[in-house]
């Protein structure tokens, strides 16, 4: 996939008719109602693929609907009504602002449409296979912020950069070489000149909505001009992560860890147990899945990913679910051309927890290179994807240089089976403290003597094994227990 153009939208039934010309481009100027025409232009060259963002406010256009699914159907269709010869999808987000007849209305909570987009887009990247595999993630990323209104732009651009990054953790996993190096994606951002109000002749044709009302106006030349280029790696989501666990911290441990994906005064009776559970083990998961990475704990993540394989599919599932269930508990409500939606849960920062725990989990498995469990090849693969973290990617350069020096012994043992890394290097085991332990083990990257051991099967290979299940400390708890109040202590 090259380039993914994302462009939000307001309510295009005003707008007006224009020339669009890059600013400081050779290109051509495009006549049309939007400056997606000409972005979408410019970079289809580029594979490029475009989204329009749109809101389910604007199915009040058409007039009350008799169900909110009924509503987003009608939104839906007034936006592709104005893509006008844009070849672009469609996704229809929560919207906030209603029309009334003393003017504007901000309800509702803009959240959910941040949230909302960055659960979709992780979905739609990692989440699907297409004949069995993941594909490809986009090489750069395109926001065309001209026609966002209110929160819409910051909200889009926020998730496109977090979506890039992620991204970037993916195609370096594939081991994918870009313009800008290994994993390494692109985030464009465009802004157009506004037009504050244009002649009457300029606005769309009561006949046909891709034509201007008049047929010789001169259309006002507007310039768009690129806001944003930078190149965003992997290392991003290692920065994120210590702010996605301060906001989730206080919760991810305790029974009521849903709550962070779906909220709302009567949360917890719409959900049954099970499907709380459910999704307390997905935000679990993710936690767990982010913490390793966050750490530069690579064998840890590796050992998890592949003893837990249907890890990535859970949490897929978990996140079409609270989208599911949020868009079902919208009601519209109003008469008379004064309408409104009452949403009765909202999206919580739990979601951007589970969209990262997704793209870390589809990382993993793509650095996972066979069934028989983590090898050496997993690590140096997955151990590229945190180049960008200084500390982190130093640590495993000097963990992989001791162990490739200890491994010209072992590779002369004639016998098949295990020995563990105390053994290798020749170290005494010892029984730890909790917190000395999770001490020695970031300090090493995940290498320690007393937790990783390595296995040489029948075809030679040497394999890694970590015992998740129990420490050498004094409490033998699990080493998932010990990360995960660790990360949310910290």
């Amino acid at each position: 996939m090259g380039v993914l153009v994302l462009a939000p939208w307001g309510d295009p039934r005003n707008w007006f008719y224009a020339r669009y010309k890059l600013d400081g481009g050779d290109s051509d100027y495009v006549e049309s109602f939007t400056s997606l025409s000409l972005i979408a232009s410019v970079l289809k060259g580029f594979g490029g693929r475009s989204v329009v963002l749109g809101l389910d406010t604007v199915g009040f256009n058409r007039g009350k609907p008799g169900s909110y699914r009924e509503l987003v159907e009608w939104a839906r269709e007034e936006y592709e009504r104005y893509l006008c010869g844009v070849g672009a999808s469609v996704w229809i987000l929560p919207g906030t602002i209603y029309l009334y007849r003393d003017g504007l209305k901000l309800s509702g909570a803009v959240g959910d449409y941040y949230y909302t987009l960055i659960a979709r887009l992780s979905l739609h990247l990692f989440g699907t296979e297409r004949n069995g595999a993941v594909e490809e993630p986009p090489e750069a990323f395109a926001v065309d912020l001209s026609h966002g209104i209110n929160y819409m732009p910051v909200y889009t651009l926020m998730a496109a950069r977090e979506i890039a990054g992620l991204s970037a953790l993916v195609r370096t996993a594939m081991g994918v070489e870009g313009r800008h190096g290994m994993g390494a994606v692109e985030l464009r951002a465009y802004n157009s000149d506004p037009i504050v109000r244009g002649p009457p002749e300029a606005r769309r044709s009561p006949e046909d909505p891709c034509t201007p009302a008049g047929r010789d106006i001169e259309p006002a030349l507007l310039e768009v001009h690129l806001t944003e280029k930078s190149v965003i790696s992997s290392s991003f989501v290692v920065g994120m992560a210590d702010e996605i666990f301060r906001v989730t911290r206080d919760r991810i441990r305790g029974r009521a860890a849903w709550n962070l994906a779906l909220r709302g005064v009567n949360a917890g009776e719409v959900l049954s147990s099970e499907e709380r559970e459910m999704l307390n083990n997905a935000l679990r998961m993710s936690a767990i899945l982010l913490a390793f990475y966050r750490l530069g704990l690579v064998p840890e993540l590796l050992q998890y990913v592949w003893e837990n394989s249907g890890v990535r599919s859970s949490i897929a599932e978990a996140i079409r679910f609270v989208l599911e269930k949020h868009k079902g508990s919208v009601i519209v409500e109003g008469e008379n051309g004064e309408y409104t939606l009452r949403r009765a849960l909202r999206l919580g920062p739990g979601m951007r927890l589970l969209s990262y725990g997704l793209a870390v989990a589809t990382a993993t498995v793509q650095a996972l290179d066979n069934g028989g469990g983590p090898t050496l090849k997993a690590v140096d693969t997955l151990r590229e994807t945190l180049r960008g973290s200084r500390i982190t990617y130093t640590i495993q350069l000097r963990e992989r240089e001791k162990l490739d020096k200890a491994l010209k012994i072992f590779k002369n043992i004639r016998h098949y089976g295990r020995i563990s890394l105390a053994q290798l290097y020749c170290a005494q085991p010892r029984e730890y403290s909790e917190n000395v332990f999770i001490r020695d083990l970031i300090a090493h990257g995940g290498w320690h003597t007393d937790l990783v051991e390595l296995e040489k099967n029948q075809e030679g290979r040497i394999l890694i094994r970590v015992n998740l299940n129990e420490t050498p400390t004094r409490s033998k708890s699990p080493l998932t227990d010990l990360i995960i109040s660790y990360i949310t202590s910290s």
